[in-house]
């Protein structure tokens, strides 16, 4: 999975872009990749992602809700800090 294009559709909020590179198997959200995200609201992160890396979410101050897959087994810390 090429987590340069997952982190630069983040930071453009790039929705289309983001569903698509989320649906390749076995994903690991990596690193700050939604840091600082303001337009996020809501989440769903589907079964094809496993696990969220350290501040994966940070700073994303108007995020309100996450749905994870049942399958999500690792969530490092302050994935969701601020």
């Amino acid at each position: 999975m090429n987590t340069t294009a997952l982190s630069f559709a983040a930071k453009r909020y790039q929705r289309d872009i983001i569903d698509r590179l989320l649906q390749v198997q076995d994903i690991m959200i990596p690193k700050f990749c939604f840091k600082g995200c303001s337009k996020l609201v809501d989440i769903v992160l589907p079964s094809t992602v496993t696990g969220i890396k350290e501040g994966s979410f940070q700073d994303c101050t108007s995020l309100e809700n996450v749905t994870l897959a049942a399958n999500t087994i690792e969530i490092e810390k302050f994935a969701f800090y601020n």
